[in-house]
């Protein structure tokens, strides 16, 4: 039969000689006899396939690329996100491509390594671990620094799928949760009260926890200011596992060295690899992770199975996963299908 569109699979990485495996390949090619499905597995065959590509799962391309070969694009579903995707977004939407992020692909991981940040940094686990290499028995100094979660409110920056899925991580600690910049249309069950944006001030000033799940739709520049870390409480922690930059690195060295701050755990940053020269390497108060929240031996299957479910949804005229709009700046989001059996890391 004759196909009615193109898709193509631009999910590889030329440096490791990696392409999607075959059998996720032909999980896609499952979705309609309507649609031909190609794999590209270099940046050649991405550029050679691309002109008659309607629908385009990665993204793997420069600005040039996209304006000079991408004219038949309908819909692209993004893999990953990069530092300059809040510039790429609106610039893509405009050009009357649908687009998808990769939000909820990710948000199961990202959300595990802030519950793991934010009860390590609650428990000292830092302090407890240095103590270990030492041969210190410190039960008495950790004793004086170690705080329950239970009980305590978590101000979570970013209700999107992140944020949606650590607040549902968190529920059986009963802590009390409190967020903003999210959907207020669409509120969170566990999440006790949604704050505007412009209150950001008072979720900071009366959480314990702060979490940064500020997804990449949302980012516009550097959120978390000097002026708006001046106003938490000092026994609060910071965790940031947000897509891109929103927070100031520096601003929030200086509150940690003040102790206007007890305490950070850190995957996100202004600038990666976080340089050697930062204060941030040195404070004991702060644990340092390699923008590895994302990572997960389940992530081209979740990947995969969400990209089918959104091919589904545009031949059927049904509302897109993670779909980025211009009209409110933000991702329309549903809940996806259940991810398949893990077996490919992600790189």
């Amino acid at each position: 039969m004759s196909h009615a569109a193109n898709l193509t699979l631009a999910v590889f990485s030329e440096s490791s000689k990696w392409s999607l495996p075959r059998r996720l390949v032909e999980q896609v090619e499952a979705v309609s006899d309507a649609v031909r499905v190609r794999a590209a597995h270099n940046r050649a065959d991405l550029l050679k396939l691309l002109p008659e590509t309607h629908y385009l799962v990665g993204f793997p391309l420069s600005d040039e690329d996209f304006h000079r070969h991408g004219r038949s694009l309908r819909w692209i579903q993004l893999t990953s996100t990069t530092p300059d995707l809040r510039l790429e977004l609106p610039r893509l939407t405009a050009s009357a491509v649908r687009l998808c992020t990769a939000s909820t692909i990710q948000a199961p991981q990202r959300a595990e390594h802030a519950v793991m940040l934010i009860l390590a940094l609650v428990r000292r686990l830092s302090e407890a671990l240095t103590a270990q290499l030492e041969h210190v028995w410190a039960s008495h100094e950790l004793a004086g620094s170690m705080r329950d979660l239970e009980g305590l409110t978590v101000g979570i920056v970013g209700l999107g799928p992140l944020g949606r899925a650590i607040a549902r991580r968190l529920q059986p600690f009963d802590v009390e949760m409190i967020a903003t910049l999210g959907d207020a249309d669409n509120p969170f069950a566990g999440v006790k009260e949604m704050l505007p944006l412009d209150r950001l001030d008072e979720l900071l000033s009366r959480s314990d926890v702060i979490v940064l799940a500020v997804p990449p739709t949302a980012v516009r520049s550097v959120l978390i200011n000097r002026s708006m870390l001046e106003n938490c409480q000092k026994t609060a922690i910071l965790v940031n596992v947000s897509h891109n930059r929103v927070c100031d690195d520096a601003a929030l060295a200086e509150m940690l060295s003040r102790q206007r701050l007890a305490g950070a755990g850190l995957d996100s940053f202004d600038t990666a690899p976080l340089p050697e020269s930062s204060p941030l390497w040195r404070m004991s108060n702060v644990l340092i992770t390699p923008r590895v929240a994302s990572v997960s031996p389940r992530y081209w299957e979740r990947a995969v199975s969400i990209a089918c479910d959104n091919l589904k949804r545009l031949l059927d005229g049904r509302p897109l996963i993670d779909e980025w709009t211009m009209e409110g700046g933000r991702e329309q989001m549903q809940r996806p299908a259940p991810s398949p059996a893990p077996e490919v890391a992600a790189t």
